[in-house]
């Protein structure tokens, strides 16, 4: 008959008190062989847990940990939402134990929303054209009847939303308009003339590339339909060229002095300096092609928005706090940990806000959703700082815009420079180097 261990029972019934089975726990500690007395070893930390079970085991407990996130987030979250600024007091006086810690909130929002944008393709503010009603003031009309084409902010949409914003047919009659515009001057000659078939032939063989490059046989249609405005143009330019030397001829004879302007004459172009330094010089093709790809292909311009603008997001926290710590100062209440932990919740509860209401955008027909949200932060600013700090209302108010308005001008520099970055891309590939 083998010999067996003796077993403390004593002992033994304080590894019931926990989720972790007994058969992955000891008495004594794993790491230092100190005598355990909950699952933390006090005198080194360690957990009291081996993990030597099935991974399917180790699944289940993960799995129901994420789905509870453990009761006190439940009261944390009825806190961040109804009760703004007290989780954050409390949770600096010492109450750890009783909130979720500030970190772990502002981590976990985080998370939520930039991993739903990343995964659905929205572009949380993105820039594109719309067919809107005449009536609307608009600086770009194209002759669609009672519509016209203007530039459009889009707010919480998928890219391929903003992508479909505008048809083929409406960017093709805006191409003719404005190589009409830009052309004025350059049909006078035979050179411009020459330019503008040129031009168009090559936005001819664009469009074809498009249409057998496409397998949605709606969108193949839709795209084809622009086919036959071009090869109008196109045999008219062709015409006109034709027809071109027997009028100058007869033009000749009024006036020797008249003479077609240079194919070289550069009165029109504009230099520029692109997002990286480098000089550039547009003329009237570069201007056209690249407002033609801008509404084409909106993507161009806001890629940079796209990756860089979660990120800067992410990182405005520690802003907004050293922000706070500059204008709202006590010894007792407003430290710079005390801005830490204000500027996370806050933060946190804003990408959880800003996560529903991406929701909202995209499944409901509901307008003007992103004022809605402004308005919430703005009564949620002060009252959250008020109950933080206990000051008075008038300089909670003032500090809590004052503080929003920096904020949000720092943003919008960013915002600037990011589309400047996406208009620049475009540039760089049809810009003539200086």
């Amino acid at each position: 008959m083998g010999e067996t261990e003796p077993v403390d029972l004593d002992g033994a019934g304080l590894l019931d008190e926990d989720s972790i089975p007994n058969s992955n726990q000891s008495l004594d500690c794993f790491s230092c062989g100190e005598s355990m007395n909950g699952v933390y070893c006090y005198a080194c930390g360690n957990k009291n847990d081996n993990y030597r079970r099935s991974i399917w085991s180790l699944g289940a407990e993960l799995f129901s940990s994420l789905t509870a996130f453990e009761s006190r987030i439940w009261q944390s979250l009825k806190s961040l939402i109804f009760k703004p600024g007290q989780m954050a007091r409390e949770f600096s006086d010492g109450a750890r134990q009783k909130w979720t810690s500030p970190i772990r909130f502002y981590l976990m929002s985080s998370l939520l929303l930039f991993g739903y944008v990343a995964l659905t393709q929205t572009q949380l503010i993105a820039f594109g054209t719309m067919i809107k009603d005449s009536s609307a003031i608009s600086p770009v009309k194209v002759g669609l009847g009672d519509s016209e084409l203007a530039p459009q902010v889009f707010f919480l949409k998928r890219k391929s939303t903003i992508n479909k914003s505008v048809s083929e047919d409406a960017i093709s009659i805006f191409e003719k308009e404005i190589a009409d515009i830009m052309s004025d001057d350059d049909e006078k000659s035979k050179e411009g003339l020459e330019r503008e078939l040129s031009r168009t032939r090559a936005s001819l063989k664009s469009l074809e590339e498009q249409i057998s490059g496409t397998d949605n046989s709606y969108a193949k249609e839709g795209i084809s339909r622009a086919r036959d405005p071009m090869l109008t143009q196109i045999k008219a330019l062709e015409e006109r060229i034709a027809n071109f030397d027997a009028d100058a001829a007869e033009a000749a004879n009024d006036s020797d002095e008249e003479k077609p302007k240079s194919e070289t004459d550069t009165g029109s172009n504009i230099n520029i300096v692109g997002a990286s330094g480098q000089k550039m010089t547009l003329d009237n093709d570069g201007i056209r092609q690249s407002v033609l790809i801008g509404m084409r292909h909106p993507e161009r311009i806001n890629a940079p928005i796209s990756k860089y603008l979660p990120r800067i997001m992410f990182f405005m926290m520690p802003f907004s706090m050293l922000m706070g710590a500059i204008f709202i100062r006590d010894r007792k209440k407003a430290m710079l940990y005390d801005h830490l932990v204000h500027a996370a919740y806050i933060h946190a509860f804003s990408f959880l806000l800003l996560f529903v209401f991406i929701i909202l955008v995209q499944i409901t027909p509901i307008k003007g959703l992103m004022w809605i949200y402004t308005l919430i932060l703005l009564i949620y600013l002060p009252l959250s700082a008020k109950r933080m700090f206990g000051r008075g209302w008038f300089k909670t108010v003032l500090t809590s815009y004052g503080v929003g308005l920096i904020y949000t001008f720092i943003m919008m520099l960013i915002l600037i420079l990011l589309i400047a970055m996406g208009v620049s891309d475009i540039l760089k590939g049809v810009a003539l180097p200086s």
